[in-house]
């Protein structure tokens, strides 16, 4: 980019040189004409400057991304438990950045940054379905159903959070409360960096 820039300015300073014009005025006075190149330059190192910055904050900024299902293809229930347990995403789909551990099912902010969140939760056979999404140990956002006429229900939730470094986000399976996932992969768990703060 700066190379093009350079080579661009080069050749207008070259066709303003030769030509002894200047695209703003009509004077020929080669005090005038040097005079509007210097500035012309100028302008044109201000904005490579402020290009420069631009790509190297737009280069610099981390790619965080994740996305991960319950299990791998297995049929299974989930809960209920006797406490509120953190539900554990072991399929990986992506994780650039490394920030989600599909050991624990926790997201730990690795930039001060704001963040999208997303989760997805499905139950059957009747069952009460109550799943929150947490920062650290605070309730955010809940998907909640209860037992109704029909047997397949499912909810989802989104959210942007705004994390300091080492927040950690997850979604927590409440007490008494089951999920239910096979092939179809029902349950889902992403998040991404926005933008950095």
């Amino acid at each position: 980019m700066k190379g093009i820039l350079m080579g661009l300015l080069s050749f207008y300073i070259l066709a303003l040189s030769g030509t002894g014009l200047s695209s703003e005025t009509n004077n020929n006075s080669p005090e005038i004409c040097c005079s509007l190149t210097k500035d012309q330059c100028n302008d044109l190192a201000v904005r490579l400057t402020n290009l420069e910055y631009k790509l190297k904050a737009t280069s610099e900024t981390p790619k965080i991304v994740f996305s991960a299902i319950l299990f791998d293809g297995k049929t299974q229930t989930l809960g209920p438990f006797n406490a509120a347990t953190t539900l554990v995403f072991a399929k990986v789909l992506t994780n650039i950045g490394s920030a989600y551990n599909s050991n624990t099912g926790i997201f730990t902010a690795l930039v001060p940054g704001t963040y999208y969140f997303s989760f997805t939760v499905f139950f059957h056979l009747k069952a009460n379905l109550y799943v929150t999404l947490m920062k650290n140990a605070d309730r955010i956002v809940s998907v909640w159903d209860n037992q109704g006429g029909d047997t397949n229900d499912s909810g989802t939730h989104t959210v942007t959070l705004q994390l300091a470094v080492g927040d950690h986000v997850y979604v927590r399976l409440n007490e008494n409360k089951q999920l239910y996932d096979d092939a179809n992969h029902y349950n889902s768990f992403s998040g991404f960096l926005l933008f950095p703060l």
